[in-house]
């Protein structure tokens, strides 16, 4: 690759056939021009591999690596190894972005010396789309408290909405646990050891949200379950670790009124705010 690669895209890639041409038709579109695609076959048993290598042999910039089955978080681990850009960004291989994502937060995180971009997030299902997270203006934030509320950390500890400055990733060994819900564990410690964050309204990262998406799974699975508690055990240990009042957090937390197995009202506290929902119709809220 003759030009300086600005950001380098990691697809983790396992048996989505059916999803991935929409996925690298999303990133070789990009207006930026200046990137590599790591695309990691974590020992796909479909056509997945035949469609990375078709899209690789039109463009220079897609890179395949194989490897056998070992899991999401050991492929993004893997493209941190392999990355050459200025900063890392996460895409999954069943989702897909905005063609001036990369260019939006590139130049964002340029102008103010960011670390850290993020931008906004739809949640697509079959029949709809709905925002997930929206950020109203641009603002930049370097307080950690501020950076966790923004991002609503750790009930959305997305980390594919953002750009990151590898570098520093690597200066302080930020790599995935091999476990589901990982990111309940990274996001928290990459807002903490990271330093300015910027978010850019304008542009948008696609969450595909189908019947194999893991949030579908997780009651249903035993591992699942386990995972989720570990992750908030090793999210509030942190906390205490680096001395941050998990009070001062902005927590989400939900708690469910039912008759029969029917949710009538909904109690949602975020710090100090109170919202109900009546049937999920009619809301009201209390400072």
């Amino acid at each position: 690759m003759d030009r300086e690669v600005k950001v380098s895209v990691i697809v983790p890639v396992y048996n989505v056939e059916n999803y991935l041409a929409r996925c690298l038709n999303s990133l070789i579109n990009q207006t930026l021009h200046e990137i590599e695609i790591i695309c990691i076959n974590d020992g796909s048993s479909d056509n997945s591999l035949n469609i990375l290598e078709e899209y690789s042999n039109k463009d220079a910039r897609i890179r395949v690596v194989n490897q056998e089955n070992k899991g999401l978080s050991k492929s993004r681990n893997t493209g941190i190894d392999l990355a050459t850009g200025e900063y890392i960004s996460f895409v999954d291989s069943d989702d897909w972005v905005d063609e001036n994502f990369l260019e939006v937060l590139y130049n964002a995180a340029k102008e103010h010396d960011a670390d850290i971009a993020a931008t906004d997030v739809a949640v697509v299902r079959s029949t709809a789309v709905k925002d997930y997270i929206r950020f109203e203006n641009v603002a930049i934030y370097t307080d950690t408290i501020q950076k966790y509320n923004i991002c609503k950390c750790p009930e959305k500890c997305n980390i594919w909405n953002k750009i990151y400055k590898l570098d520093k990733i690597r200066q302080h060994q930020l790599y995935f646990e091999n476990i589901y819900y990982e990111d309940v564990i990274w996001t928290p410690k990459v807002l903490y050891y990271l330093n300015t964050l910027i978010t850019i309204p304008g542009t948008k990262y696609y969450y595909f949200r189908h019947g194999q998406s893991v949030i579908r799974k997780t009651k249903k699975n035993k591992k699942m379950q386990a995972d989720l508690a570990y992750a908030h055990e090793v999210f509030d240990k942190f906390l205490a670790d680096v001395n941050i009042d998990k009070n001062l957090l902005e927590i989400k937390q939900v708690k469910k009124y039912k008759l029969l197995g029917i949710t009538l009202l909904k109690k949602i506290t975020i710090g100090q705010k109170e919202e109900y929902k009546l049937f999920n119709i009619i809301k009201w809220r209390k400072s």
